[in-house]
């Protein structure tokens, strides 16, 4: 309301002035700088969301001038409790060695590839390399993604550690990790649940109590991001990306207190609304890392519509 009522006083304001036609572009932006800065100020001073029994404001850092002009759309996320301390030390061992693959047709690099294709692993004496070595030098390798998401149709979200060797810091996939040599798809990512969220996937949850949680694969895609980090340098990363997606029962995100193994891996956890995190991602915001319109367009419609409609409690 307070967007149309100042829109509307300002473009009538400015219209009333006699100056040539050509300037009439310049009057009417500045009649929406003029409604943009009441409906921020507006939301700064009175924006609320529900999360469970209470309510909680958000932060002026969640609303800025982006969110007004075209940039990252209003958002509200949850910091989940974890159980992780702030030592520091190795966010990743850069000597890990990883399969190398041929590299996908042309035409596949950046798409989700057919179902049942199989990345062909190279064979002979060049066959395994050094993590800091793959992405050095841009070798083509295999990597788990898996997205849970809850009743509710939120995706459960991590902060990247500041000492990553790609992307450091940015809100990612709930867990993700790189397939070691000689390692089943399957297997490693069920192991990067168990270290990255401490979440046992026979259990289904660090408690011992059952959720009756599923690993669901949906596809492959053969991604490829570059990119350069103050601590590590240039990184050129190929690879074949396994996605999986896990439905949470109910809303528990909030319930489980993570704790990784490796606690220099993850500087913490966060919820988001799938909805708001698609539109972040789609528009490329820096708060996340980037996944391909290929990406979004195979991973989203995974998430079953009704979900996200559902009432929070």
């Amino acid at each position: 309301t307070a967007f149309i009522a100042c829109t509307k006083d300002a473009t009538l304001a400015l219209g009333d002035k006699p100056e040539a036609e050509e300037n009439t572009t310049q009057y009417k932006a500045t009649a929406l700088s003029m409604a943009r800065g009441m409906l921020c100020a507006v939301l700064r001073a009175s924006f609320f969301f529900r999360q469970g029994s209470g309510l909680m404001e958000i932060g002026p850092s969640l609303i800025n001038s982006r969110t007004l002009t075209g940039g990252s759309p209003l958002r509200s996320s949850n910091v989940l409790k974890s159980q992780m301390s702030t030592d520091g030390g190795l966010a990743q061992d850069l000597t890990e060695r990883f399969d190398l693959y041929e590299p996908p047709p042309s035409a596949l690099i950046g798409a989700v590839l057919p179902d049942g294709t199989v990345p062909k692993r190279i064979s002979g004496g060049c066959a395994t390399k050094a993590r800091a070595d793959v992405h050095r030098d841009g070798d083509w390798h295999r990597s788990i993604h898996v997205w849970f998401v809850d009743a509710g149709g939120d995706l459960l979200l991590q902060r990247r550690s500041a000492g990553k060797d790609t992307f450091p810091g940015r809100l990612d996939v709930s867990c993700a990790g790189h397939v070691d040599a000689g390692c089943d798809v399957q297997e490693a990512a069920i192991r990067e649940i168990a270290e990255e969220l401490s979440v046992d996937m026979d259990a289904g949850r660090n408690d011992g109590s059952s959720l009756g949680l599923e690993l669901k694969r949906l596809f492959t895609i053969a991604a490829v991001a570059e990119g350069e980090t103050e601590q590590h340098g240039p990184f050129i990363c190929r690879e074949f990306q396994e996605v999986y997606l896990v439905h949470v029962p109910g809303r528990h995100f909030v319930d489980i207190s993570y704790a990784p193994e490796v606690e220099a891996e993850v500087a913490g956890f966060e919820t988001m609304s799938a909805r708001i995190v698609e539109e972040m991602l789609r528009v490329g915001d820096p708060e996340l890392v980037p996944r391909s319109k290929a990406y979004c367009d195979a991973l989203f419609p995974c998430i079953k519509p009704e979900l996200l409609f559902l009432p929070r409690k």
